[in-house]
């Protein structure tokens, strides 16, 4: 687990502990991560921070219920995932056949702090952005954001062996992408 997860996790139990005072540190953090995920499954800034700030406001008004802080993580993305799924849904935007909606087309990999640009992170980007949606979502959660498979398999509601299937293909493509270049 990296240093950023585990102090989140300090911080989530000192506000369920009543120090209301941490969510001025602790909001910004989270509305990062938020934002995001939320601008890969909305195409648009506008939209992802108005699911971003209603998933904020779920977040404050029930952190209080959350049993477990280390479910905290996954908790965080499924509410922004049904957030933005409710919000495509109210745009009247086709779903695909799996109820994710997920581009990596604007992916900039200086601006989501994943390391220097260059020819092969683009390449990737590229094979990334051929995936199917479900692929792409699964790619993002778990080599982006560090989820394991059983974490991803709540995020989206799909079994994990479904999870690990969507990864072992998406794999696959990707190196089938990058050998033909």
């Amino acid at each position: 687990m990296n240093a950023e997860k585990v102090y989140i996790e300090f911080l989530v139990l000192q506000v369920q502990a009543g120090e209301t005072d941490i969510w001025s540190k602790l909001l910004p953090l989270l509305k990062q991560k938020m934002l995001a995920y939320a601008k890969r499954l909305l195409n648009g800034d506008v939209d992802a921070e108005d699911c971003v700030q209603e998933a904020m406001m779920m977040v404050v008004k029930r952190i209080g219920q959350l049993r477990d802080v280390k479910a905290f993580h996954s908790w965080l993305y499924k509410v922004t995932h049904s957030r933005c799924m409710d919000e495509l849904r109210k745009l009247n935007t086709n779903l695909d056949a799996v109820g994710s909606v997920m581009s990596l087309t604007e992916f900039d990999p200086i601006e989501n702090d994943v390391g220097p640009v260059s020819d092969q992170n683009l390449d990737v980007n590229k094979a990334i952005n051929r995936l199917p949606k479900i692929q792409q979502a699964v790619v993002f959660l778990f080599y982006f954001e560090g989820f394991t498979v059983v974490e991803i398999s709540v995020i989206l509601e799909k079994p994990a062996g479904t999870i690990k299937s969507h990864l072992f293909e998406a794999r696959a493509a990707i190196k089938s992408f990058l050998s033909q270049e």
